[in-house]
């Protein structure tokens, strides 16, 4: 009897998924940007252990494990260690925004070295693009982001909304209050802007706000958008993956209109990343002027600041002595981190005529002005 209860248990082990334990940064661009990577790994018959704060985890909720032995994602509490965990976020010691990804002879997104980091560590391969992101918002989620949207429009003479991404996790990827407001002032002209920004630092900057109580009405709402410019920060990842969703569902497709699901609808504003490294097909950029390193470091923080000083041979400066901080982000220029309310050199570059500009003709293109 007792052999066969061992033989029984033996079976049942056997049948259970391989556990694989992934940590991230927990930037919800970063989460977003894996989704692929974990969709591969669900479907393959692995259950996929995240630590991460369960809110952010809801990004991939449509990956998660139904049983407790079944495969899918099992968001878990990052707090706790998880010894022999794969570490997604080395992808940033890999200097992306001057380093060619490996096997190949261009600069990769973002998507892609996190990618290729599992790869590696896993020793797990499979096919990877930067289109493969998806978020599966629901019918319902859509329905509420359209509302959300046909309401600011309707108290603003039915113009076209856009939604402005102003600040990022790391200061140095923000654009300050004053070029903001300079933004909405020019805009407010052939269309309504409206501001998705919870930093009090942009609290002055007059304008509508956008309201968006769960953080998958935020894509929903970006979504239903006329256009949105952004900062490099998560909601640039979380449209693009909201609107490959839309395109490959026909169900969530037919409640979007075709200006709706253009990539050229985003906007990117960037300083110290590269386009290649963050944006996706058809996206558009704005981008300003390298500095005295007369190439973007993409320094946002996540990476030692004394690695970002050996790999480019200048003193790089921490906007702050908390390393626990996610908003310490390294520049070379002290002033900068000395007042981290001011823009970075690289994002007080960015021309907003030229934003403006790419707006108007991207209406216009659409017929919406």
């Amino acid at each position: 009897m007792n052999e066969e209860i061992q033989n029984l248990g033996s079976e049942r082990k056997e049948k259970e998924p391989q556990r694989i334990v992934i940590q991230t940064t927990r930037a919800l661009g970063d989460v977003i940007m894996l989704e692929p990577v974990l969709r591969i790994l669900v479907e393959s018959g692995r259950r996929v252990v995240l630590p991460m704060p369960a809110k952010i985890g809801d990004l991939v909720r449509h990956l998660q494990a139904t049983e407790p032995n079944s495969p899918g994602v099992e968001i878990v509490d990052p707090q706790l260690p998880y010894p022999g965990a794969i570490n997604t976020s080395n992808y940033l010691a890999c200097f992306p925004q001057i380093n060619y990804l490996p096997g190949t002879n261009r600069f990769g997104h973002l998507s892609e070295w996190q990618a290729f980091v599992f790869m590696q560590e896993s020793g797990i391969q499979f096919e990877f693009r930067p289109d493969m992101l998806r978020l599966p918002l629901t019918e319902d989620e859509v329905r509420q982001g359209k509302e959300i949207i046909k309401k600011i429009s309707q108290e603003h003479d039915g113009k076209p909304v856009i939604v402005i991404v102003p600040a990022a996790a790391s200061y140095n990827k923000s654009l300050s209050p004053q070029i903001t407001q300079e933004l909405v002032d020019w805009l407010t002209e052939f269309c309504q802007p409206v501001l998705s920004v919870v930093d009090p630092s942009y609290n002055e900057v007059q304008g509508t706000r956008l309201q968006t109580p769960q953080i998958r009405l935020l894509p929903a709402a970006t979504l239903a958008a006329g256009g949105l410019i952004t900062v490099d920060s998560a909601p640039l990842h979380l449209t693009y993956a909201a609107m490959r969703w839309a395109q490959m569902t026909s169900e969530v497709e037919s409640l979007c209109s075709k200006h709706q699901l253009d990539p050229q609808k985003i906007i990117g504003l960037l300083g110290s990343s590269s386009p290649q490294n963050v944006l996706y097909e058809g996206n558009q950029s704005v981008c300003s002027s390298p500095c005295e390193l007369g190439r973007p470091c993409a320094a946002h923080g996540y990476t030692a600041v004394d690695q970002y000083s050996e790999q480019f041979d200048r003193k790089f400066y921490p906007q702050s002595n908390d390393t626990a901080k996610l908003r310490q982000a390294a520049c070379i220029y002290p002033d900068y981190t000395e007042n981290p309310e001011h823009s970075s050199v690289c994002m007080k570059g960015i021309k907003t005529e030229e934003v403006v500009q790419k707006v108007h003709s991207f209406l216009q293109r659409s017929s919406l002005i």
